[in-house]
């Protein structure tokens, strides 16, 4: 997959489909099944590097994934083309037909087009599935629209799944998702508290865009160096710890113990076992981890 940040770029004819694009849920998934459909078309998702929300907000509107872990879970797909739009003023103030005809039409070429039904684009979100099937045959394009997907009877969208999320609601999440909730980045240097207690683990910085659940301990699943290992991560700002407060994430991993650091792991959360908590000494630290592990355990006996 070619990934590009920015406004340049060109390709052959291709089917393209639009959107935030946010978690990559059940729904997006339908879309680009879709434009992957055709193998003689260039697959292209389209999308921007910034929610358009948060140009408009005074808070930071914060992302299931973010752009880098978008790219990075797309990688593992056929995809051809991922495109990361800057969303400017100027974007925001470029008329519906404009960007179809420099964009989607100039500069991608596209044959087929693929959006979910409530789809907008364009200064004053003027472009919709009417104004693309009305544009269709000049510009002599497919038009794909599809309805939402629904999960226990409601659609599924990014701000329903980011409401789970911020519950500690794994399981909703993971459905409506697809796979579990994960964090990747980079593994760096923390305290060293679990070498202390025989438990040595990974650190990873969560980016302040990132959305995370309730801070606590999670069964994870995590993916490094090509492999699937099972352990236990710790969400949070460590208080037993004087002086921590950056939100991060500790992992223990079960069965494993090299030198990662500068590499980077996927950690995927699969079940809240308990709110993050302090403690007064190392052996209390100790005997609760001893409890998550084995709670962790029978959660992976669970979903085998």
């Amino acid at each position: 997959m070619q990934y590009i940040k920015g406004k340049s770029f060109q390709c052959g004819q291709s089917a393209v489909t639009l959107g935030k694009f946010d978690g990559i849920h059940q729904g997006h998934q339908l879309l680009l099944e879709a434009i992957l459909a055709d193998p003689s078309l260039t697959s292209v998702l389209f999308t921007f590097d910034l929610n358009p929300a948060n140009l408009f907000s005074e808070r930071e509107i914060r992302q299931i994934l973010t752009n880098d872990e978008r790219a990075w879970l797309l990688q593992e797909t056929p995809l051809d083309l991922l495109i990361d739009y800057p969303f400017t003023m100027e974007t925001a103030n470029t008329s519906a037909d404009t960007f179809l005809k420099t964009v989607l039409i100039d500069q991608l070429h596209a044959k087929k087009i693929v959006i979910g039904e409530d789809f907008r684009f364009g200064k004053n979100r003027e472009g919709n599935a009417a104004f693309l099937a009305e544009h269709a045959g000049t510009y002599g394009y497919e038009l794909t629209v599809l309805p939402k997907k629904t999960y226990l009877g409601e659609v599924i969208s990014s701000t329903r799944i980011k409401d789970e999320l911020e519950k500690g609601n794994m399981k909703a999440v993971r459905e409506m998702l697809g796979r579990p909730y994960f964090l990747y980045g980079e593994i760096v240097h923390g305290n060293h508290l679990g070498n202390t207690v025989g438990m040595p683990t990974i650190n990873q910085i969560i980016p302040a865009e990132k959305a995370v659940p309730p801070y606590g301990v999670y069964a994870a699943n995590v993916r490094l160096e090509g492999k699937t290992y099972q352990g236990i991560t710790n969400i949070g700002v460590k208080p037993t710890i004087e002086g921590s407060r950056n939100a991060g994430a500790e992992t223990w991993i079960f069965d494993f113990d090299g030198d990662v650091y500068g590499e980077s792991a996927a950690v995927s959360l699969i079940h809240f076992i308990r709110p993050e908590q302090k403690f007064q000494s190392l052996a209390e630290v100790k005997a609760q981890v001893d409890l998550d592990v084995r709670e962790a355990r029978r959660t992976f006996q669970e979903y085998s």
